[in-house]
């Protein structure tokens, strides 16, 4: 128990000391712009190609769509004009299955699941001031998972899907970040106790 107050403790010190407004320089700010809200969606195949009609949807939030096919999310946003010379970043809290990431139909980045945050760095993709369209294409639960090749294996959902869950779509809040241009991503903090050491 004394080890897990420790861990504890350290995690609100170190929250504390890089949360933005705790004496944090100006560069290590977040600026962030919602992208919550209005989107358009239509299903389509991995390719992104097709004819099905463009619906509007709202995000956070599902779209139905069969298992086999993919459902392609799409939006326009405008970067602020005061962001330049940061580095801007795409933050997708959550979007199942597998999702990709476009900006103005050029791939800049994916996520190899549907559960965990993304934060797809942008910025030679977005120009401050200027508009851009930002799509996600996520595949339902069968275009993506990987099939039951051996005997233990059956019966089991296994990666990358996860759950027993069919649902398709951006299902966690989104937004488009400014950052200064050194930081550290939370996705590589670090916190390492070990009981041997007591700490």
């Amino acid at each position: 128990m004394n080890h897990f107050c420790k861990t504890i403790g350290l995690l609100f010190m170190t929250s504390a000391l890089l949360a933005p407004g705790a004496g944090a320089a100006d560069s290590a700010k977040i600026e962030s712009l919602s992208l919550n809200g209005k989107w358009q969606a239509r299903v389509t195949d991995e390719s992104r190609s097709g004819e099905e009609q463009w619906h509007d949807m709202t995000v956070p939030g599902y779209f139905g769509c069969p298992r086999d096919k993919f459902v392609l999310f799409r939006r326009t946003a405008k970067i602020p004009a005061d962001w330049k010379g940061k580095r801007i970043f795409l933050n997708f809290r959550g979007a199942r299955y597998t999702p990709k990431f476009f900006v103005d139909g050029r791939l800049a980045g994916e996520q190899g699941d549907g559960w965990t945050p993304a934060h797809i760095e942008i910025t030679d993709f977005a120009k401050p001031g200027g508009e851009c369209e930002i799509s996600v294409l996520c595949g339902g639960r069968g275009a993506v998972d990987k099939p039951n090749t051996t005997p233990d294996e059956v019966g089991r959902t296994i990666f990358p899907v996860g759950s027993w869950r069919d649902s398709t779509g951006i299902w966690l809040p989104a937004s488009v970040e400014a950052r200064g241009a050194v930081f550290v991503p939370e996705s590589e903090w670090r916190i390492s106790t070990s009981v041997r050491k007591g700490t």
